[in-house]
Formats: structure tokens, C-alpha cells, sequence
């Protein structure tokens, strides 16, 4: 049986507790919040036993053996380094730190600790994406031409806020645009022969609307587009020399559809969770079988974090922290 403990009880953390009902062979035993009133309530909602006064405590617990951490971004790198560090296996929200030099520091202290690290990108197990990615392997699509994938909406502006704020690290690149390079990368399976990337940024300085093009060696290209500014069409396509995968609302994939000349098929995840439950599932399952690496691998993380850091040098966004 696996103890999980939560770092940060917010919004997502909650999605997170909701799912881990259906997760096998794991228990979750604790939660830590900087507001003990929240971890309360929290404990209270998903009958968690054990309440720690600080993050701090909970990474140190002999009673913990992984922490999904849900932090704001700019607190990632920090409170996986210190859970790390206090022997625990660490499945982090996406983005898993700010650049691409913290991330190389979280890996060598997980492999010096003997411990798992892993980035909650929970899109790369929902049964509907990964239903694409195999129609596209089967070459049902034909040959890879280009992905249009997007992800915006209409944010309320709020220059403190964790979206315009760059002290947390905002912006649409590391919130939303991650899960297009995501789409992109697994798709294609090759490093990019060109990123071109524009945006407008807001008055708080972070991207608030941000477009990316890539160029790939086969010759497929990709035009991505985050945004807070406004509401995109929530979709991706990956298009073929015969034919078509449609993805609505991509990220949290529950239906793909598959078009071609003569042919449309449409795949639909039924399963009752919202989509958290296969990351934590598989993550459970390497940790109790310790099997080497996990199942998300650092490969792709480090190859997006990488991606972003040139996206953010060439729209000039650096965060005051780095």
C-alpha cells in the first residue's frame, strides 16, 4: 500500500482526491497546506488522517511515501527539491519547475535518493489520446502533415493572480501552451528543426495570447496557440495525407474521432473519473513494483522544458526569480 500526501489543497488538488478513489493498492494519508484552515477542510472533504502543519513536515513524515505536490508554479523546483530530499517520490503538476536548469537539478537529486520523479502530465494517459496515437501509428491518417492544436479562454485579469503574475511564474506558455507542445511532441517523436514563436504580452509582462510554429525533419509542421486573453477553440487536429484525428478539448481528452475517405470512428472514454485516476494509477503501480524509470518519462519533460525556455527567450519573458 502506498501513503500518498498532497502539497497545496487548491482547485486541482481537489480533482486529484476526487479521482485517487478509484486508485488501487494507495492510501491518502496526509495533507499540508500554508493555511491550516484549508487543509482542514480539505482532510474533512476527502477523510484524509493526517493534517501537517507545513509543507515541510509532511516531506520529512515517515508516513508518506509519495506527494502529489499542486503548488503554484514558481514554488515547484522548491518543494520537490525539499520532498526529494526527505526520501519521498514526487509526482509534480505540470509544469514540473520554470526552466529547464531546475529540472536537471530535480533529476539528479531523485536518482541520489534512490527516489521517483515524475510530471503530473496526465494527458499522456487518458485512454482517448492515447487511442489517437495509435490510430496515428497504425497509419490510419497516412502520412503526418500538420497539428493545430490550441487552448485559451477569457481570463479575469488580476496582476497578483498566479495567471499575470510572473513572481508565479504566468503566463499561457507554462500554464496552457504546455499541453500543445505536449500534443506536438507526441505526435511527431522528433526534436524540432525550427520554433518560431510571437505573443502579446500583458502589462504585468508574461504572455497573455502566445502562438508557436514548428517545423519537424519529416517535414510536418505544427501552429500552436495559448491564451487568457481570450476563448480559442479548445481542439486539436492532427492532420494526414489521408486523413484526420479530431481531439475536443485535448488536454483532458474523454472522445477522439478518427476521419479518413471512406471511414469515421469515434473512440469515448466512459470510465467515471475525470481523468487523474491513470496517472496516479501507473505511478502507484511503478512505485509498488519498483520498476526503473516512470512511466511519464523525464526524457519529455526535460525535451518541453527545453522548448519553453526557447519560446520564453525569443518572446523576452524571463521570471524575476531565475
Amino acid at each position: 500500500m502506498i501513503k500518498w500526501g498532497i502539497l497545496g489543497p487548491g482547485q486541482i488538488a481537489r480533482v486529484f482526491a476526487n479521482d485517487f478513489q478509484y486508485v488501487e493498492h494507495a492510501q491518502l494519508t496526509g495533507v499540508a497546506s500554508r493555511g491550516s484552515d484549508r487543509a482542514i477542510r480539505f482532510s474533512s472533504d476527502f477523510n484524509i488522517p493526517d493534517i501537517y502543519a507545513s509543507y515541510e513536515a509532511l516531506a520529512m513524515s515517515d508516513n508518506i511515501d509519495a506527494v502529489y505536490i499542486a503548488t503554484p508554479h514558481h514554488r515547484h523546483y522548491q518543494d520537490a527539491r525539499m520532498c526529494l530530499e526527505g526520501g519521498k517520490s514526487v509526482l509534480c503538476e505540470k509544469p514540473i519547475t520554470a526552466n529547464t536548469q531546475e529540472l536537471r537539478k530535480l533529476i539528479a537529486i531523485a536518482e541520489k535518493k534512490g527516489v521517483y520523479l515524475m510530471e503530473a502530465m496526465w494527458t499522456y494517459f487518458l485512454p482517448a489520446f492515447n487511442q489517437a496515437l495509435e490510430w496515428y501509428r497504425q497509419g490510419r491518417i497516412g502520412r503526418l502533415r500538420f497539428i493545430d492544436s490550441s487552448f485559451g479562454f477569457k481570463a479575469p485579469y488580476d496582476a497578483t493572480g498566479r495567471l499575470y503574475n510572473p513572481e508565479l511564474a504566468g503566463g499561457s506558455l507554462l500554464d496552457l501552451g504546455i499541453y500543445n507542445l505536449f500534443t506536438a511532441n507526441h505526435f511527431v517523436q522528433e526534436d524540432p528543426t525550427s520554433i518560431k514563436a510571437t505573443a502579446q504580452m500583458s502589462d504585468t509582462g508574461i504572455d497573455e495570447l502566445l502562438t508557436v510554429h514548428l517545423t519537424f525533419p519529416g517535414g510536418a509542421m505544427a501552429h500552436l496557440t495559448s491564451a487568457f486573453s481570450c476563448t480559442l477553440k479548445n481542439e486539436a487536429y492532427i492532420s494526414g495525407s489521408e486523413g484526420t484525428i479530431y481531439i475536443p478539448r485535448f488536454w483532458q481528452a474523454k472522445k477522439a474521432i478518427l476521419r479518413t475517405k471512406n471511414t469515421e470512428e469515434i473512440f469515448e472514454d466512459q470510465h467515471p473519473c475525470k481523468g487523474y485516476y491513470y496517472e496516479t494509477q501507473e505511478f502507484t503501480d511503478h512505485l509498488t513494483a519498483r520498476k526503473p524509470g516512470v512511466p511519464y518519462p523525464m526524457a519529455d519533460s526535460l525535451r518541453s522544458m527545453q522548448q519553453m525556455d526557447e519560446i520564453r527567450r525569443q518572446i523576452k519573458l524571463t521570471y524575476p526569480f531565475e
